[in-house]
């Protein structure tokens, strides 16, 4: 972990060690009763891929981020450096359990950190989850920093066949264009377009990993009176 640390102070220490959070998923799966495991995306800025003196080999910040990783993010896999920007990104990727939450639920992969589920009970239509495992392991990671992570979370759902209504709450939803347009609670009729885009807000996100959830769409019947059609 103080390696990690360690890297994350050379990228920057006023805005935090940047890691981008995403993937991708059905809403059809989520709202499924058989679970499967799909592939998340994570890439953490470091200070440059290539070492110095011999770009033929990996920089000492990436040789030692490819280690530790995987120390706090469960089945971690190291895929690539790249440079984007002028800034050098480290891409892992990591398995997503998805599907919906009930009684008798049985999880694809139950070591798994990161879960996009429903639960149909209290009209979560689509939620991201971490789990307790993974809260601790970046709370340790932030004990031994002087700096936090500083996480991007996106998560782009593909909507069902038919049309469905939701309540879209606390995120940015963004469009084709790549615009994000701020959203704290409406109703969506969701019927045109195959995808939404959503990226937590910050308060979403300190909701996300203090808590362990946080809720995307939720159907409107379970916020009736509160928020009004769009």
């Amino acid at each position: 972990m103080k390696k990690i640390a360690a890297i994350c102070m050379a990228v920057t220490l006023l805005s935090g060690c940047k890691v981008d959070m995403e993937t991708t998923a059905n809403l059809a799966d989520i709202l499924s009763e058989q679970h499967k495991v799909i592939t998340g995306d994570l890439n953490f800025e470091v200070a440059t891929c290539n070492d110095y003196e011999d770009s033929r080999k990996e920089s000492k910040s990436l040789v030692k981020i490819k280690a530790q990783v995987p120390q706090i993010f469960t089945n971690a896999k190291f895929v690539e450096c790249y440079t984007k920007k002028l800034n050098s990104y480290a891409h892992f990727t990591i398995p997503v359990d998805v599907g919906a939450v009930g009684k008798d639920t049985k999880f694809a992969d139950t070591h798994a950190d990161i879960f996009l589920s429903s639960k149909k009970e209290t009209g979560l239509l689509a939620g991201i989850f971490v789990s307790p495992n993974l809260r601790k392991r970046l709370a340790q990671a932030k004990k031994e920093m002087p700096v936090d992570f500083d996480f991007n979370v996106r998560i782009k759902i593909k909507r069902t066949v038919e049309p469905v209504d939701v309540v879209v709450m606390g995120t940015y939803v963004i469009g084709a264009d790549g615009k994000k347009i701020p959203v704290v609670m409406q109703r969506v009729h969701w019927n045109t377009g195959d995808y939404m885009t959503f990226q937590l807000s910050d308060v979403s996100k300190d909701n996300l990993f203090e808590n362990g959830i946080y809720k995307i769409l939720n159907s409107p019947a379970s916020l009736q009176g509160l928020v009004t059609p769009r």
